[in-house]
């Protein structure tokens, strides 16, 4: 009987199934094509929380009256998970522009609250609600480049710890956990998406472009609040006076007020503020835009100026994404030297550190009126009790009062502080050195840098 080996043909249809299996499993790993977004071939790895480090000071943004509360933890670094995926080509940078955020993960923000973005080149940062935050890239390229990939440096945040709105604290952790897991990017106009490991848009963010115009000095010049056709006649507008490259001197709706500022490349900050005593009631529409200016000046970051004479303009942006519109403050007072001056306060300079002032203001006691006017022939006036007078000579801005013939009366005044009010006022009167005249207002410049700082009566 003739015995027939099948064991080569067996070994060929094995050969084959095994081709066959191995086809089909690498068929199973490939992606249908799809002319849709791509989806990014990454894990959803959550981000690793490194210990802290030297934070990166890229932040542009303070927390002040919105943080109720600061805790003592030190700042946290988060590090996010390295992954780098394909994207379409051609797409526009962030560039140098203000992000805010819109939406996360498809929800509004908190009422009340704000969250910003910046890029500029290896360097990342802004503001999560509540803290301020900031990277750069630890191999000194670009966070975002032209394919459309982002890539998040690890992140250095404060650590304050604000209680108000409720949520806010959650909302900045989930913000930041989901810049850390950003791996793509698109601009659309003034709209940027951000896109994580998985394809989803995580984070959308709106423009706000740089101001036009260019920062220049601002000292020795007065401006007024362009108001919108609502307010307009209704309520006094804005004014602030930058009488020197430390103090402005201006006024809201209702009162008057000092502030300290500092500018730097087109920034401009305003470190501390007081209100002057108010000379009316303020209440209503006209005390809700008080508050409305002075928590524009605490979140005001930058500044330009455009335009020349009357079509001057001065334009304020904040933080919080408003931009306000000044324009020259004209002159209220036609004859200064046939004015009466009331004083309204005296305002004492004092540097804190270099280039950072702080004013202290001493109020008036109440019911007094300190008065001052001045001509060719010299100044005259009230020091709250006793009237005073002196030759003195005025010009270019420079005073200079005689105090040889310096007279006032010596009558005794009964009431409180009166007198040692009195007394004050004259002594810095006698060293008066620089003058100045804006909208309605009049200030003196002492040789100790002090402000008598007055208003047209």
């Amino acid at each position: 009987m003739e015995i027939v080996d099948n064991r080569t043909g067996l070994k060929f249809w094995m050969g084959v199934f095994v081709v066959l299996v191995m086809v089909g499993v690498g068929c199973g790993s490939v992606a249908p094509t799809s002319t849709a977004e791509p989806v990014l071939a990454t894990s959803a790895i959550e981000p690793t929380i490194a210990e802290p480090t030297q934070a990166i000071t890229t932040a542009s943004v303070e927390t002040a009256e919105s943080v109720v509360a600061t805790s003592t933890v030190e700042p946290t670094v988060l590090v996010p998970t390295q992954i780098v995926a394909t994207a379409p080509t051609d797409v526009e940078l962030p560039g140098d522009a203000n992000w805010f955020l819109d939406s996360l993960d498809g929800e509004p923000l908190i009422e009340g609250t704000f969250i910003t973005l910046k890029f500029d080149g290896e360097v990342l940062g802004g503001f999560d609600g509540c803290n301020s935050y900031g990277g750069r890239s630890e191999d000194g390229v670009s966070v975002a480049d032209v394919d459309g990939r982002i890539s998040v440096p690890p992140l250095a945040s404060t650590a304050k710890g604000c209680i108000e709105p409720e949520g806010v604290l959650d909302q900045g952790e989930a913000y930041l956990s989901a810049l850390m897991q950003g791996r793509r990017l698109r601009v659309d106009g003034d709209r940027l998406e951000i896109f994580d490991g998985e394809g989803e848009v995580r984070l959308v963010f709106v423009r706000q472009m740089p101001l036009s115009g260019e920062p220049v000095d601002l000292a020795g010049t007065a401006w007024r609040l362009v108001m919108d056709d609502e307010s307009e006649g209704e309520f006094r507008p804005a004014t602030m006076a930058f009488i020197d490259d430390r103090l402005i001197i201006g006024g809201t709706a209702c009162r008057g007020f000092l502030a300290t500022y500092g500018l730097s490349e087109g920034s401009v900050r305003f470190p501390s503020k007081s209100m002057i005593r108010s000379h009316e009631p303020c209440k209503g529409e006209a005390w809700m835009l008080e508050g409305e200016f002075g928590d524009f000046m605490t979140w005001a970051r930058e500044y330009a100026v455009d335009g020349e004479g009357v079509s001057k303009r001065l334009r304020i942006w904040s933080v919080r994404g408003k931009t306000l519109t000044f324009e020259p403050l004209p002159p209220v007072v036609e004859d200064v030297a046939d004015t009466e001056w009331v004083l309204d306060a005296i305002v004492e300079m004092r540097e804190i550190d270099p280039g950072f002032w702080s004013s202290r203001q001493t109020r008036l006691v109440e019911g007094t009126e300190l008065t001052f006017s001045f001509d060719d022939s010299g100044i005259s006036g009230s020091a709250g009790c006793n009237s005073y007078g002196a030759e003195a000579k005025f010009g270019d801005g420079a005073v200079t009062i005689d105090t040889d013939t310096f007279f006032w009366q010596q009558v005794l005044c009964e009431a409180e502080g009166v007198m040692e009010q009195e007394e004050r006022y004259l002594d810095l009167l006698a060293g008066v050195t620089k003058f100045g005249v804006f909208g309605d207002g009049l200030y003196l410049l002492t040789e100790d840098d002090v402000f008598l700082v007055f208003k047209a009566g």
